[in-house]
């Protein structure tokens, strides 16, 4: 499993139910993009009704995980900490997601992207909405099962700044970011 991921749920597991996850992760990967952002706005981009919105900021906020103020949610130095070099783009009509994982590498993804592609998946409820599963370091971006041809359009819109290293990268259609997309990569990757 990816060491970053692993850490991640690991750290959230402890404080936050396992089921609700994904809503979590979403929440914190909006605030810590968007924060200082009021509850209005976090329940708008996520989807979520205020009553649940409210709920998880409760519960992020016991956990030390963000604080709120006039101006709105904002995650802690311990969250930031915690997500560091794990990104959710949006370019193109597409959310790239990143996921820092350096004990992982291109043939373990390969070798692994159908389970990958099923976690997600389940995740989500919607097959239609996952693009492709890569690997990206330094040198180059692994696609498993993506010819050289198609590869060359995903590699244009994902550029190496956006990775630390080396990282599992998603790529999911969509108008605007898809937060819980994001969420959902990171939920796949803990499990393997």
């Amino acid at each position: 499993m990816c060491s970053k991921a692993k850490e991640i749920v690991a750290s959230l597991g402890r404080e936050l139910p396992s089921r609700d996850l994904i809503d979590y992760v979403s929440v914190l990967l909006v605030v810590k993009k968007h924060g200082p952002i009021g509850r209005p706005s976090l329940s708008r981009i996520l989807g979520l009704g205020d009553k649940r919105t409210r709920n998880i900021l409760a519960r992020l906020r016991a956990t030390g995980l963000i604080e709120s103020s006039r101006a709105g949610a904002v995650v802690t130095e311990a969250a930031a900490k915690l997500f560091e070099g794990v990104d959710c783009l949006h370019r193109d009509s597409y959310t790239i997601a990143v996921l820092p994982c350096s004990n992982w590498g291109s043939e373990f993804v390969a070798r692994n992207v159908i389970a990958l592609r099923d976690a997600i998946v389940i995740a989500l409820s919607d097959p239609h909405v996952l693009e492709v599963i890569g690997w990206l370091d330094a040198d180059s971006l692994v696609l498993p099962g993506v010819t050289a041809s198609i590869a060359e359009k995903y590699k244009t819109l994902i550029n190496a700044s956006t990775c630390p290293g080396q990282c599992l990268v998603g790529l999911f259609r969509g108008s605007s970011t898809c937060y819980r997309c994001c969420a959902s990569l990171l939920h796949a990757a803990s499990t393997l």
